[in-house]
């Protein structure tokens, strides 16, 4: 018996968009009544549901583009099985590749919107808003590049609580605060924080663009400072004052692990079906592959115009030549963007053509 794997897909991902609800478990010392609120929608006592209304509006869209994905792909599989022409052949491998781009985008979406949530509901809590050693962070930023680990307990906590309990979920590998000048305030794990190589971080535009808009920003693909060199995107969403609750007080942020992205893509085996599904930041760069020959090599999408469509805001399909070692080979390339947090990434999912 023959299953298509189009139905795998979406399957899985119906399986990790679950995993978002029920694994998000933080340990909150003295937690205030927002993120209360939260925990008794996502984990429902005594087998009741959240009201509908309360759904967030990202989530109720997953589950209504698993719904219609499942009867497209069903129906696109028998068309396919029926037919011997071949640009009705091409017309559905492009319908295909539109699928996927649009489950791949609304599961990245849900990624992003899931950790942002808990970044935005843990910066509300008093742990995060009362700064409580921010007095001696002068005599303590340049050699240990924040406050010391024994500082800050009940911070610190909070952090290693989201990474090790929502960390497979969300991808946040670190947590880390920073003062309104940027200035490293402290960093989980304290391992990564020690091995920092700078200690302001008003350079980067994570930052500068959650003090700018006083709202929660999705950053690009940059290099950590830390001695691992890797690779990350940040979350970074302001935190105000306990004194007035209108002036920023630091900024609450949080690491995207592109390890664990890459690791799920390569999961489903997509080579295979010759196909290759690419994640890009608003500067074209890659951010995940589900090539795993390919998914340590810097890329740059920036000049297809599937990139500057999708960055435009577009959604299609377009046939495209790719850079392939030293040689260009023709994909069928479906697009699709991924609008979060005052920023655009991409999803590209690419089919090669026979050459001619």
């Amino acid at each position: 018996m023959n299953c298509n794997p189009y139905l795998l897909i979406i399957a899985f991902f119906v399986t990790v968009s679950l995993s978002y609800f029920f694994n998000m478990e933080v340990d909150l010392v003295g937690a205030t009544s927002i993120f209360d609120k939260a925990v008794k929608y996502q984990y429902p006592e005594n087998g009741q549901e959240g009201l509908e209304s309360d759904i967030p509006v990202q989530n109720k869209t997953f589950i209504q583009s698993i719904d219609q994905g499942i009867a497209n792909s069903i129906n696109t599989g028998q068309r396919g099985l029926n037919s011997n022409n071949t640009t009705e052949v091409d017309t559905l491998v492009s319908d295909d590749n539109s699928l996927l781009a649009n489950i791949f985008a609304t599961d990245l979406l849900n990624r992003v919107y899931h950790s942002a949530t808990l970044l935005e509901i843990t910066a509300k809590l008093p742990q995060v808003r009362n700064v409580s050693f921010a007095d001696i962070l002068n005599q303590t930023l340049e050699t240990h590049h924040g406050i010391p680990s024994n500082k800050d307990v009940e911070m610190r906590q909070l952090a290693h609580s989201i990474i090790s309990k929502n960390g497979t979920a969300d991808n946040l590998f670190e947590i880390f605060y920073l003062m309104p000048n940027g200035n490293m305030y402290m960093l989980e794990p304290h391992s990564i924080q020690g091995t920092l190589k700078e200690n302001n971080y008003g350079f980067r535009e994570y930052f500068q663009k959650a003090i700018q808009n006083n709202e929660t920003y999705l950053g690009n693909a940059i290099i950590t400072t830390a001695s691992s060199g890797i690779r990350e995107a940040v979350l970074a969403t302001p935190v105000y004052s306990l004194e007035d609750n209108t002036t920023i007080s630091g900024v609450w942020a949080g690491g995207i692990d592109f390890g664990m992205i890459n690791h799920q893509l390569q999961s489903l085996d997509l080579i295979k079906e010759n196909k290759r599904v690419v994640y890009v930041d608003g500067n074209g760069e890659k951010i995940a592959d589900s090539d795993p020959s390919k998914s340590n090599t810097f890329e740059s999408f920036n000049r297809l115009v599937s990139f500057k469509n999708a960055i435009n805001g577009e959604t299609g399909t377009a046939v495209e030549s790719l850079k392939d070692g030293d040689s260009n080979t023709r994909a069928i390339i479906s697009y699709k963007p991924v609008e979060a947090f005052h920023n655009t990434w991409i999803v590209l999912v690419m089919e090669t053509l026979p050459s001619n």
